[in-house]
């Protein structure tokens, strides 16, 4: 049970932070865009962590703007890379065949704890799960989620890593239907 609220702290922490909250001394790490549809927040701390992977693991969290409800599946994240190639997420397969750590990145994300988080009003949090892990409590797949206005979800999104990327800067889109247009973050691993 100490575990299952440690992922709910760390899911509102998270949320708070796509409300446009700031976590102390994460200002080099975290990445956001704010358009009239949506605020997109990418934290790139754990893709720092994995430069030796074939995978880039983002913390994503996105939070709906707009009046309309939108869905959001893997299919509506992809990374732009640096020769401006478009990199989908990476489907529960490839994950589950080619990324080794996926246990160790719930567990990194279960034990983050910012040291201070300003608060938020109005703000309700809808759990996705687009990849299962094998600890305790992850092994359901929530592969839509479907965002109201002022309804937001996190996650944490797997990108094929770009031939010969270690590091630098790339961009992050999320698209969804009932978006004006894509919402896109550009982010520096």
């Amino acid at each position: 049970m100490k575990g299952y609220w440690r992922i709910v702290a760390v899911v509102m922490a998270l949320g708070l932070a796509v409300a446009g909250v700031t976590l102390a001394g994460q200002s080099d790490k975290v990445f956001t865009t704010k358009t009239g549809d949506a605020w997109v927040y990418v934290n790139v701390e754990l893709a720092r962590k994995r430069t030796a992977e074939s995978y880039i693991p983002l913390v994503v969290g996105v939070m709906n703007n707009s009046k309309n409800n939108v869905n959001l599946t893997r299919e509506s994240f992809k990374l732009i890379g640096p020769a401006g190639q478009e990199i989908p997420a990476a489907t529960v397969q490839e994950i589950r065949e080619g990324y080794p750590k996926l246990d160790l990145d719930y567990r990194w994300v279960e034990q983050v704890t910012p040291m201070r988080i300003l608060g938020v009003r109005g703000v309700q949090f809808v759990p996705s799960h687009f990849y299962p892990g094998t600890y305790k409590g992850s092994a359901v797949v929530i592969s839509t989620v479907q965002l109201s206005q002022r309804f937001f979800t996190a996650d944490i999104l797997y990108f094929k890593k770009p031939e010969g990327f270690t590091t630098g800067n790339l961009v992050f889109e999320v698209k969804a239907k009932g978006w004006k247009e894509p919402v896109r973050v550009s982010i520096h691993i």
